[in-house]
């Protein structure tokens, strides 16, 4: 692979916009029960409420909805007007520390101690050891390609500074 190489990082937006629009249609659906609601309301059997109750826990649900419509609407901006990236260069990497941070990893590859790949409920994650602490880059946000790219780059750059020492 010819260095440097740079690959978008961010997350994507189609998926945060179906997220922000679903929470969208709870918190309407919340809000009508909220607003319409004449009874008690039981749940599993095992907790009771009353009218007032049954309302109250309507509307919590309707502003935690409107919370996470919230959050996605944040994340889509965020995606959009910032150009977060993910650079390869000869002798090192930059990279934001997380999917939400701001501040950009600086790691020389013979810093690196070590490097795994972890997946969490179908979430695929490259944890990457060094002086400067742990982090991990995310699949989903480079794309699967661009994942595989990177994570092959970075072993090769890694056992060749190794190779060095």
């Amino acid at each position: 692979m010819q260095l440097p190489k740079t690959y978008p990082y961010r997350p994507k937006v189609l998926q945060f916009l179906l997220a922000g629009l679903l929470f969208g249609l709870a918190a309407a659906f919340f809000i009508y029960l909220a607003i319409s609601n004449e009874q008690g309301l039981i749940l599993n059997g095992l907790i009771s409420m009353g009218e007032t109750g049954a309302t109250i826990f309507y509307s919590v649900l309707a502003l935690l909805s409107l919370g996470f419509v919230g959050i996605a609407l944040f994340t889509m901006y965020r995606a959009k007007s910032q150009d977060r990236l993910l650079v390869l260069k000869e002798d090192m990497f930059l990279c934001p520390k997380s999917g939400v941070s701001s501040k950009i990893m600086k790691v020389l590859y013979r810093d690196i101690s070590s490097l795994e790949e972890q997946t969490v409920n179908g979430q695929t994650f490259l944890n990457i050891q060094c002086s400067e602490g742990k982090f991990s880059i995310v699949r989903m946000m480079l794309g699967k390609e661009a994942y595989q790219e990177v994570k092959e780059e970075l072993i090769s750059q890694i056992e060749a500074s190794r190779a060095n020492t």
